[in-house]
């Protein structure tokens, strides 16, 4: 439950602690989870190894849980290549994994490395910004130890928060303002396939999995509709039944961009093989396709795919990962105001700057960066499930909890910075609704810490989260 990081210094060596907790009853997605870790670092502020130990609550069962998601995201966003990881599993009466309440284990990861980027700057009495900048990735493709970093610019991201005067001039004795920058691994390598029909006087994306809420549906056809060049209201989906489903695993593991478009776009291209070769017994050999889904021949005859009678292709989209388990990688740099006012940490702005690969859907997408987002704010001022001394469940409900509402939740501004990826069809990247989890709760902590330090709380360190607004007190 409890957590501390220690950072070691160069000789003469010094040694700075913070107790980190994390407090989540769905083990299958937010784990308890300890952190102790050791950074090596020169006196610029550059990060020479991080040795990472672990302790997490895996409940009243013997899951892994989420211990081994963070391989994916060692070092996140730096360029730290010495890296040492020890978890251990620790079965309690605790947090059995009941299901996913939020997407994976990388945001407790995410939000120690970025306290670790804090502390580190603090020890050396440099601005935080800039012992990140020092560290951050800033040549792709990026071959770390333990994965192969596709595409980004998180240097780029972190300069357009920083050019952020309207947010840094906020400060003051009750505001503080605080940011972080974050990776995630998305794309884990496997397969995904679909079964593409023209029947009824539609085209139809048989899908095989069910809906989840993440707008899968929606982007495998507007995918179709963009490929082919017709209107959307052509087009539509059904979940297939298993005997008649190619081999698809399902949204899980943020990869459902990269392999929805993997799978849309190969059975589009065979699709239209198939139209083309039926066109042609119509129209004779010199036709073209045009925008519309018709095609026409040099005399000026025309058919649409739809008159074409029935069709129907299945293709299934498969990916491998380079080096470790994922393919690639969005970035996210975010910006955090909060202010403390009426005796608690109260959230005012949020801005995200987020690489999410190119864009299908850019409602979509921003619509998830929000959500994950939201949650992390909330993770990190509201969210906690609290036992008595005896090991008994005080937070019974959602209420309890402290699940926050939509007042409680401030304006979230998403800018999307796309850097393709080389390595995934159409240059996308998945775990965009995950990514903004870890970093929210990142940039909200070192937010309420420059409040604590403006009002005279210099060697104050928030250690876990929730933020307990009393902190204020205490820390002066």
């Amino acid at each position: 439950m409890l957590a501390y990081a220690a950072y070691k210094f160069k000789t003469p060596i010094k040694w700075v602690e913070t107790r980190t907790e994390h407090l989540m009853a769905s083990n299958s997605s937010g784990p308890e989870r300890r952190f102790r870790i050791k950074a090596y670092f020169d006196g610029d502020g550059v990060i020479k190894g991080l040795d990472i130990s672990i302790w997490e609550d895996a409940g009243a069962s013997r899951s892994s849980g989420q211990a081994f998601k963070p391989l994916g995201i060692l070092a996140g966003p730096y360029k730290i290549r010495n890296l040492r990881y020890n978890a251990t599993v620790v079965a309690t009466n605790k947090n059995p994994p009941a299901g996913a309440f939020r997407g994976a284990g990388t945001p407790p990861h995410t939000w120690a490395l970025e306290r670790v980027m804090d502390a580190i700057a603090d020890e050396l009495n440099m601005d935080r910004a800039e012992v990140r900048r020092r560290n951050l990735i800033d040549s792709f493709p990026y071959e770390a130890p333990y994965a192969y970093y596709d595409s980004g610019n998180p240097k780029g991201l972190l300069e357009l928060a920083l050019s952020r005067n309207d947010l840094f001039s906020l400060r003051d004795g009750n505001t503080g303002v605080g940011i972080a920058v974050s990776t995630d691994p998305s794309t884990p390598q496997g397969t995904e396939g679909i079964k593409l029909r023209i029947r009824n006087g539609k085209i139809v994306v048989g899908l095989g999995f069910g809906g989840e809420g993440q707008g899968n549906e929606h982007t495998a056809v507007k995918l179709v509709s963009q490929l082919l060049d017709v209107p959307m209201d052509w087009v539509t989906y059904e979940y297939l039944p298993s005997d008649e489903s190619p081999e698809a695993f399902g949204p899980g593991g943020s990869r459902m961009a990269v392999f929805t478009a993997g799978a849309v776009l190969g059975a589009v291209e065979e699709l239209r093989a198939r139209l083309y070769n039926k066109a042609v017994k119509v129209l004779g050999s010199n036709i073209t396709y045009e925008r519309g889904g018709h095609f026409r021949s040099s005399d000026g005859r025309r058919v649409s795919i739809l008159e074409l009678g029935d069709e129907e292709v299945t293709f299934t989209y498969t990916a491998e990962a380079k080096i470790g388990r994922y393919i690639a990688y969005p970035f996210a740099c975010d910006i955090a105001v909060v202010r403390y006012e009426d005796g608690r940490f109260k959230p005012i702005k949020h801005v995200v700057y987020l690489d999410p690969g190119n864009v299908i859907d850019e409602e979509l997408v921003k619509e998830q960066v929000m959500g994950g987002t939201a949650i992390g704010i909330s993770l990190a001022l509201y969210e906690a499930y609290k036992y008595d001394e005896d090991g008994n469940l005080l937070t019974l409900s959602l209420g309890d909890y402290g699940l926050p509402t939509a007042m409680d939740i401030p304006e979230i501004e998403v800018h999307l910075v796309p850097s393709p990826s080389p390595v995934t069809p159409m240059g996308v990247k998945g775990g965009i609704g995950e990514v903004p989890v870890g970093v929210a709760a990142a940039a909200v902590t070192s937010a309420v810490e420059d409040i604590l330090r403006r009002r005279g709380g210099s060697k104050v360190r928030i250690d876990k989260v929730p933020i307990d607004p009393s902190l204020l007190a205490e820390s002066i």
